[in-house]
């Protein structure tokens, strides 16, 4: 029996990225878009026909990591232990980074850097523009967990059951930080109004303060 390989194809159309009058209000940045989650960019218009505008070849596997847009660049990790960087309009290959990992984390982008989890058991932040890493943070287990930037600290859950808090410019954890979950956090967090919120492989919903790292409220959802 021949093994069949399957390419993953990654397009873009007209209607997702600056071409022409349609214009993001602002960046799509990371998982949902935003700090909230929200997923949504109300100041869009799509119009009808939607072109095809470019395509590329990400690998010859299946690949879980979201694209995002931060500036004239779009980032996306690949199950080949790549993350990758694309011009929006054009579709032409910026750079690559390799790590030893599967990236299952959509990356995050923001003050000069861009960063994700991995498989191989580290948390990575690179220069946006250049691919070379700033950081990294070893952590020994995986990361499926999408971060999120907020003010100078960026937030991710790890499969270790940690919630961790490093500082954007040094990879360094915050104080109070981590927080010990007790169970897998494949769930990407949400911040809003300085809280952190995240839910956990036990099915239950956590809050935390940003600031003191103080747990607010615990939500349980299986009886």
């Amino acid at each position: 029996m021949k093994k069949r390989l399957l390419k993953f194809t990654w397009m873009i159309t007209t209607g997702a990225f600056l071409f022409g009058s349609i214009a993001f209000a602002s960046d799509w940045s990371a998982f949902h878009r935003d700090n909230n989650r929200t997923g949504a960019d109300t100041m869009v218009s799509f119009y009808s026909p939607i072109n095809l505008k470019w395509t590329t070849i990400l690998n010859n596997g299946y690949t879980y990591s979201s694209p995002i847009v931060y500036g004239e660049t779009v980032f996306i990790g690949s199950s080949e232990s790549r993350l990758l960087a694309f011009n929006r309009k054009t579709g032409i290959k910026g750079w690559e980074y390799e790590t030893k990992g599967t990236i299952h984390s959509t990356p995050a982008a923001g003050d000069g850097i861009v960063c994700f989890g991995c498989s191989d058991g580290y948390f990575y932040a690179l220069n946006i523009n250049d691919g070379s890493l700033k950081w990294k943070y070893y952590i020994g287990n995986s990361i499926n967990s999408s971060p999120i930037i907020s003010g100078t600290c960026i937030y991710f859950g790890a499969n270790n059951g940690y919630l961790y808090s490093l500082d954007i410019t040094t990879g360094a954890d915050a104080e109070n930080w981590p927080k010990s979950i007790g169970c897998h956090l494949w769930s990407s967090p949400a911040v809003s109004n300085g809280i952190i919120y995240i839910g956990g492989y036990n099915g239950n919903l956590y809050a935390f303060d940003i600031s003191t790292g103080n747990q607010k409220w615990v939500y349980i959802t299986v009886p």
